[in-house]
């Protein structure tokens, strides 16, 4: 049984493929004034701004209220968008460059990720202290204590002076400002030497149950929108 098959006991590896494969053609809720992440296609985020104009094949974002001016992206590149709708789903959108100014950028050929995607590939950028523990720690008693570069449903990227191998099994412990801790267990599926003496570990998550992943999903649209709410994780294991 491979490492997804225990992660994901519910489905085979070619159903979580098959699921993965599959694209939408139709948009998500858009509203004016809505705040969007932009990213560059390497994963590095250009800009956040909020959207004033938007069609089914183009959209506008202006700067947000206190922001001096966006970084310039070229035109012609490719971007993500990452937002929540206003029934709090988290969704990402593919777009090209069509102009990108200081204080404008405008997007076109918008073309809307896999649900599954859109759940799993919205990653909140954070910068919190985290901890990481030894499989076999269950009682979390020996921490290497570590940074939390950001934070998705899926997984997270952490910033370590420890070294860990792909496909290693660890347990994260995470504190995001005032929210109750978080232990997830995840796998290394990705290394890289930061800055000398620095590694980042992109780390896969077990699978959440339905309730862990609707309340986790509420969580990372509040911590992005400045809202604050009281995260507590039952005796059952979800937050809520």
């Amino acid at each position: 049984m491979s490492f997804l098959s225990f992660l994901f006991p519910d489905r085979s590896d070619d159903d979580m493929e098959e699921e993965l494969e599959e694209t939408s053609s139709e948009l998500p809720e858009l509203y004016s004034g809505m705040v969007l992440d932009v990213a560059l296609r390497d994963g590095k985020q250009l800009l956040t701004g909020r959207l004033t104009d938007f069609s089914d094949t183009s959209l506008s974002i202006e700067r947000l209220p206190g922001q001096l001016s966006f970084d310039i992206s070229s035109v012609g590149a490719d971007v993500s968008l990452r937002g929540c709708s206003r029934s709090m789903v988290p969704f990402s959108i593919k777009a090209t460059v069509q102009e990108s100014t200081r204080t404008l950028l405008r997007l076109k050929d918008l073309r809307a990720e896999s649900f599954v995607n859109q759940r799993h590939n919205f990653r909140l950028s954070v910068n919190a202290s985290v901890s990481l523990f030894a499989q076999s720690d269950e009682h979390l008693e020996n921490p290497e204590e570590c940074l939390l570069v950001d934070i998705s449903i899926g997984g997270a990227c952490v910033q370590s002076e420890f070294l860990h191998g792909e496909g290693e099994i660890l347990r994260l412990r995470c504190k995001i400002e005032d929210y109750t801790p978080m232990v997830f267990l995840g796998q290394v599926i990705r290394t890289s030497e930061y800055a000398p003496g620095q590694y980042r570990y992109g780390i896969l998550f077990a699978q959440l149950r339905d309730e862990e992943i609707e309340s986790m999903t509420r969580i990372l649209y509040n911590l992005q929108t400045g809202n604050r709410r009281e995260w507590r994780q039952s005796k059952e294991g979800h937050w809520s």
